[in-house]
């Protein structure tokens, strides 16, 4: 429901696209798994190879997905037509 939520407030309001739900949900979703994924590799580098804090790793690795995340949907799924 989360996802969901994000998309349509993403398309709606933050990026205003006029693009077709057919192309753009397939592709944010794709954009939310690489954003995840990044998360997650992130994570574990940090707290299993440099020891760092388990807090702080999710700090990091949440900062991480939260910039992935933006510049994918802003040039790949969201793009100005």
């Amino acid at each position: 429901m989360g996802l969901i939520i994000s998309f349509s407030l993403n398309k709606y309001k933050n990026f205003k696209s006029r693009g077709s739900l057919k192309k753009e949900f397939p592709l944010f979703l794709a954009a939310f798994g690489c954003a995840y994924s990044t998360n997650i590799i992130i994570l574990w580098i940090a707290a299993e190879f440099f020891h760092v804090n388990k807090m702080f790793s999710q700090i990091i690795a949440g900062i991480a997905y939260t910039i992935v995340f933006y510049f994918f949907i802003k040039l790949i799924v969201f793009i100005k037509q």
